[in-house]
């Protein structure tokens, strides 16, 4: 690796080894740096996990440059005095003094003796404390710190292919044919040509700036060893100068820069903490043969997303007459041990993973499956605020409270911060809460209490009360007035079950308590009813369009319920009529679920596949099946008890919630079942 001439202006000088840069400017404004940039990317290797180069430092500013110090006299000390007058004499005194003192006979004066409070006075006033450190400043310590030397870093857009030419007259940014004295004779250009054609016409930015003060650059700055980024000040680390040999290198595993100064580490940062740096990629630089040969094998679509990346390059900036550096990039010339240093990070990276698995052995199994479970009533949770179930709600959230508090100030539970399972990630995708307490959707929360009396007024056999409560909900619909019709349908059919069952339900809860059954039917209020509501349902309305098929499922379903109004009791009803299915809980229960989902798409909650919890267990099935398909035993060891459950569970409400679509006759199979006994008898 070594420095690119074509990065460089007639500001900066690259010698024949392109290595060893000079600047040759003026240094007299803030766009006439020498910024040198290498020719190639940084690269890894399978073996080292690290990059890293030197820079040494051959010269920053000559003497001859060097402005001349004050000579040692008594005139020398004329600023110095002059604050000394007006700090140290009294105003009267000052008053006193002829104009001729001021001017000539002041060093004489008793209060700038170098004995008694002169001395004291320079320790205590900041200002003159100022000039005297100025004064007292090793000459040689301030010219080796009088340069504007940087070394770092640039991230920068990768050439599609190095664009060398060879001794043969070879063009890399061409993919090798195979057979290249052939292709010469077919295309009737000799070598002399060939070169003459493949002249790299195109060059890397050049920039006149200090390194550290653009864009996606970093540097060490030695004149006041900081580093920055983008202007910017992001570690402190010491100064560097003429004589010194300053190490730039990077950790790949964890993207994290690292600077040594004679051999010495002096700062660390990590590249998510420098401000203004764009994401870069490892680029292989390994073999260019096996580059070659990759490239010809892989198609266009890939080799432009390659060209695309950004890479790092070493880079080191020169502003001041007389600097030259010289850059190192062979492991032997190091002055500081890479070796080691990488040893000594992978230690420490295997010590802190023993303590955090020492950690991890400690905590109790008690803790982990009190966690486990936290976790499940977390996604019951959601599951009854997302249906509607206030009460069960408040009593799990209740009940759950106290064992939540113990287990937040254990600390034993350490999450890894870099590796996160496959598994996991698809399970956050479609959970909206977690266990560890983070509240759910606010308006989920606020409309919990309206959902819920809704849901009791219909399971209380007041569906007509409930329809008017969502009624207004209704009038404002433009694309789901289709989703709205079937839910007011389903609603009337309710309502004539109500009427008809109402009374035997009030009078089954008094029984119930004596220990008697109830006999009771009321067919002759549920007609008055049904005539009502179906006659609502029946008067054609403007721009109302029905599909065939669909009123004549609606039909269907109302002869259904009509036909219950034939009979005088309940239980001469027969068990294979049709109309059963209509004084069932799973069609009530169905209905309700459709009323929820119907309030809850009004503020946009709710999703393809209902709460999280059902969408968690249709998601289980599918990964189950691909981790069979991959011969992963992941079902328990009685796959009959469990796993029918949980494949049962997430069919039975997409089943009950998809029917609605058509019609509520087809809500489950026991409808379908029902059906075909009738139309064999």
């Amino acid at each position: 690796m070594a420095f690119d001439p074509r990065c460089v202006a007639y500001e900066g000088r690259l010698q024949a080894d392109h290595r060893t840069a000079e600047y040759i400017g003026r240094g007299n404004h803030d766009a006439d740096a020498a910024c040198f940039r290498s020719r190639h990317p940084v690269g890894f290797c399978a073996s080292s996990r690290i990059f890293y180069y030197e820079t040494r430092i051959l010269a920053t500013l000559p003497p001859s440059s060097v402005p001349p110090q004050r000579a040692s006299s008594a005139l020398a000390l004329r600023p110095t005095t002059d604050h000394a007058i007006h700090d140290q004499i009294p105003p009267s005194v000052q008053e006193d003094l002829d104009p001729e003192v001021w001017n000539t006979n002041l060093v004489h004066h008793p209060l700038l003796s170098h004995e008694g409070r002169a001395h004291t006075m320079f320790s205590q006033n900041p200002r003159l404390r100022h000039f005297t450190r100025h004064r007292t400043l090793r000459p040689s310590e301030k010219k080796r710190f009088h340069h504007q030397v940087a070394v770092g870093f640039i991230i920068d857009e990768i050439e599609q292919m190095p664009h060398v030419t060879t001794p043969i007259g070879i063009n890399r940014t061409r993919k090798p044919s195979g057979n290249l004295k052939k292709s010469r004779k077919t295309d009737g250009f000799n070598e002399a040509n060939e070169r003459a054609a493949n002249i790299d016409t195109t060059s890397p930015t050049i920039d006149h700036r200090n390194l550290g003060e653009n864009v996606n650059s970093l540097a060490y700055v030695g004149k006041s060893g900081t580093v920055l980024a983008s202007g910017h000040q992001v570690l402190q680390c010491e100064r560097y100068g003429a004589g010194d040999v300053v190490g730039c290198g990077i950790l790949w595993d964890t993207h994290t820069f690292f600077f040594t100064c004679n051999g010495t580490l002096v700062g660390k940062v990590a590249a998510r903490d420098v401000p203004d740096l764009d994401p870069f990629e490892q680029i292989d630089t390994r073999d260019e043969n096996e580059c070659w040969s990759d490239f010809e094998s892989d198609d266009d679509d890939e080799f432009n997303d390659w060209t695309e990346m950004k890479a790092l390059y070493p880079a080191v900036s020169l502003h001041g007459i007389g600097e030259c550096v010289q850059g190192v990039f062979e492991k032997h010339a190091f002055r500081f041990d890479v070796q080691e240093f990488e040893t000594q990070v992978h230690s420490d990276r295997q010590r802190l993973l023993h303590i955090e698995s020492e950690q991890q052995k400690t905590q109790s199994v008690s803790s982990k499956l009190e966690e486990a479970e936290l976790t499940v009533e977390d996604f019951v949770q959601e599951y009854l605020v997302f249906h509607g179930y206030e009460k069960a709600y408040v009593a799990l959230k209740g009940a759950q409270a106290p064992r939540k508090r113990p287990l937040q100030s254990i600390n034993c539970v350490h999450e890894s911060k870099n590796v996160v399972s496959s598994v996991e990630a698809n399970c956050s995708e479609f959970t909206t809460i977690s266990s560890d307490g983070r509240p759910l959707n606010p308006v989920l929360l606020e409309t919990l209490n309206f959902r819920h009396h809704v849901r009791e007024l219909i399971q209380c056999f007041q569906t007509a009360q409930a329809l008017e409560l969502i009624q207004p909900y209704g009038n404002q619909l433009n694309l789901q007035l289709k989703d709205f019709k079937t839910i007011r349908f389903n609603c009337h059919l309710l309502c004539v079950v109500d009427e008809l069952t109402r009374p035997s339900m009030i009078q089954a809860r008094e029984n119930e308590s004596k220990g008697m059954k109830t006999k009771t039917w009321n067919p002759e209020s549920a007609i008055a009813v049904a005539r009502r509501v179906f006659r609502d349902d029946s008067m054609p309305q403007k721009h109302q369009r029905h599909v065939h098929g669909s009123r004549l499922k609606d039909d269907q379903d109302i002869a259904a319920v009509m036909s219950l109004l034939l009979y005088d009791q309940r239980e001469r009803v027969p068990l294979t009529w049709r109309g059963q299915f209509f004084l069932t809980s799973a069609f009530r229960e169905s209905v309700i679920d459709h009323v929820n989902r119907f309030l809850l798409e009004r503020t946009d909650l709710v999703g393809p596949q209902g709460s999280s919890f059902e969408t968690f267990l249709c998601r289980l099935e599918t990964l189950q099946h691909e981790c069979l398909n991959h011969g992963c035993h992941v079902y328990p060891e009685d796959p009959n008890d469990l796993t029918t459950e949980i494949r049962k569970m997430p069919c039975r409400r997409a089943s009950m919630s998809s029917s609605f679509e058509d019609s509520s006759s087809s809500l489950s199979e026991l409808e379908d079942q029902v059906h075909e006994n009738d139309m064999q008898a």
